[in-house]
């Protein structure tokens, strides 16, 4: 039986391309921190520290309306899901991340898509960031990145 490589999905075509092209800048990058603006829409931060000094707007960020997780081997760590249904409350998901952050110090390693426009984002100590679009028709994530990055 042939292995597969976890981190690596099968592209076909060149959105997967393009997209892996787009994400490259992160490489070498901290995941910084996440914040929710409204029910089911985040930004993930990736860039320096800390994020309240950076005034010339040097962090990229990934707004993400869909699915995603952080995961490490075969354990989700947190998810999209993970929201406090009872208080409507993306807290525990915000501290969650915020302490991994701190604690592990997520370097982007590298990055990897899929033609859905699905993202794969390896991070230091076998952590995983997945995004998963699930839509044929709306607008799933943004990405803007500094032109510092490039």
């Amino acid at each position: 039986m042939q292995q597969v490589d976890p981190l690596r999905y099968k592209p076909v075509g060149d959105m997967a391309k393009e997209i892996r092209e787009v994400f490259s800048v992160l490489i070498g990058q901290k995941l910084i921190g996440a914040q929710v603006f409204a029910e089911g829409t985040w930004h993930f931060y990736f860039g320096p520290w800390p994020l309240a000094a950076d005034k010339n707007g040097t962090a990229a960020y990934l707004g993400i309306e869909c699915s995603w997780r952080i995961h490490k081997h075969d354990t989700i760590i947190i998810g999209s899901e993970d929201y406090d249904v009872l208080e409507k409350s993306a807290d525990r998901q915000v501290r969650t991340i915020n302490a991994l952050v701190s604690e592990t110090g997520l370097v982007v390693d590298s990055v990897d898509a899929d033609e859905l426009g699905g993202v794969r984002i390896a991070l230091a100590g076998s952590y995983v960031f997945d995004v998963f679009p699930a839509s044929d028709s709306e607008m799933e994530w943004l990405f803007r990145c500094p032109s510092s990055y490039s």
